[in-house]
């Protein structure tokens, strides 16, 4: 037994994946709707499936359940093929460098993970639960010559370990992308980044999306995790600044409050993968004086630069007290 789930308005596409021998019986369960069961013996070329979906409402779900033995394989999403040309845009959107690793986490028929092995010469691995598809995978694989940077596992998407990937490539729907989101979070380094096709993330709101014609694409890039409160001392003309400063972040973005010294502001914030960028101004005879700092998160550190306005820049550290961080997710 063999059950998808598949929203408007991609229940057209359900075409792709319903290409079983003629003879074969699915029943529809129709939720929502007047009619709540059709068992449809399908023959090439399906004109009495387009049929039902032309009558179906754009709120209902479609529950299909195809007898195959008596194996039963849960699949929450359908093989949508991406056409090509969003592909590379999904790609290009990812900004690959050297080394960059990229896993496609429902790969059906594994055109973005050979598409971006050969184009970018990085290594892939496409996950996929339905052996059809991974077999598929290995043969278009063979036949595009990058079996060498190229590796499919058969698997549930939640049960892959991240750590590795840098760049995450998913076209699921709204509700399995809110589930994969805290994994994302969890396993993937700051910097990484994810790219979906049709479906954001809710709150968590894209860094980038674009639209192509009926395609929508959204781009996330993992932040660090900066909440909590820090510290650090800064040289100020003739004397030694110390500050003490309260982070929130709700996802990527991120409110600093000074708790310390009184005489300083935040003017800008903000957070890219493991990079902070932070523009503070301090006040001192009547004067505004601006301060520019920028650093890299490494566990409860950040090492990076400082610059107040008219001179040369200078070393900055801090420090994040112990137990201050938060759930940012």
């Amino acid at each position: 037994m063999r059950a998808f789930k598949v929203a408007q308005p991609h229940l057209f596409f359900l075409l792709n994946i319903l290409k079983k021998p003629p003879g074969k019986k699915l029943v529809y369960q129709l939720p929502h709707i007047n009619i709540s069961e059709i068992a449809v013996k399908f023959q090439p070329p399906f004109l009495e499936a387009v049929k039902i979906m032309e009558k179906l409402p754009c709120k209902s779900t479609a529950i299909i359940e195809t007898v195959r033995g008596n194996k039963i394989l849960n699949l929450d999403v359908p093989f949508v093929p991406t056409p090509l040309e969003i592909v590379n845009e999904m790609l290009e959107m990812t900004h690959i460098r050297p080394g960059d690793r990229l896993y496609d986490l429902g790969c059906g028929d594994g055109r973005i993970v050979i598409t971006a092995a050969k184009k970018y010469n990085i290594d892939c691995i496409g996950v996929d639960l339905d052996p059809r598809r991974i077999q598929e995978c290995r043969i278009n694989t063979l036949k595009a010559s990058v079996s060498d940077k190229v590796t499919f596992l058969q698997s549930d998407l939640f049960d892959v370990d991240l750590r590795e990937a840098s760049i995450v490539s998913i076209y699921l729907l709204s509700n399995i992308n809110l589930k994969l989101r805290s994994k994302l979070f969890n396993e993937l380094r700051p910097g990484s980044r994810v790219i979906s096709h049709d479906f954001n993330m809710d709150r968590w709101l894209a860094d980038k999306s674009v639209s192509r014609g009926n395609h929508s694409l959204f781009l996330w890039t993992i932040p660090a995790n900066m909440s909590g409160n820090w510290r650090w001392t800064l040289p100020f003309f003739s004397e030694n600044l110390k500050f003490n400063i309260e982070i929130k972040q709700h996802f990527q973005k991120a409110h600093a409050s000074i708790i310390t010294p009184e005489n300083a502001l935040v003017k800008a914030l903000s957070i890219c993968g493991d990079l902070i960028r932070l523009k503070l101004q301090i006040i001192s005879n009547r004067h505004r004086v601006p301060v520019h700092l920028s650093g890299n998160i490494t566990g409860d550190k950040i090492k990076g630069r400082f610059r107040i306005s008219g001179m040369n820049y200078e070393n900055w550290y801090a420090s994040r007290e112990k137990n201050s961080k938060t759930n940012i997710i």
